[in-house]
């Protein structure tokens, strides 16, 4: 049984990716109908980045080839800051 399990293995490390002296240029687009996002994503500099962000959004940067390029959008509704009485004002209700 060992074997068998074993040959999966060698096979998804057979795969390997383009060298990584070759880049590749990612970019990002985030449209819609709301007017802010919430969004994750993996930067050029190969970390994530976390942002609120108004749409439409655009990014892009060169990564190495075979790098895992990814991103994460949620709307959100924006609200102002806290008044002293409680109160707040809805400054954009997640939709345009």
């Amino acid at each position: 049984m060992r074997p068998l399990l074993a040959l999966p293995l060698l096979v998804l490390l057979g795969v390997s990716p383009t060298p990584s002296f070759q880049s590749k240029l990612v970019e990002y687009d985030v449209d819609g109908t709301a007017k802010y996002a919430n969004t994750t994503w993996n930067n050029g500099a190969g970390s994530t980045e976390q942002r609120q962000i108004r749409m439409p959004f655009h990014e892009s940067f060169v990564a190495p080839a075979g790098t895992l390029a990814y991103i994460s959008a949620q709307k959100v509704k924006v609200l102002s800051t806290p008044r002293l009485n409680g109160s707040v004002d809805v400054l954009s209700d997640g939709v345009a």
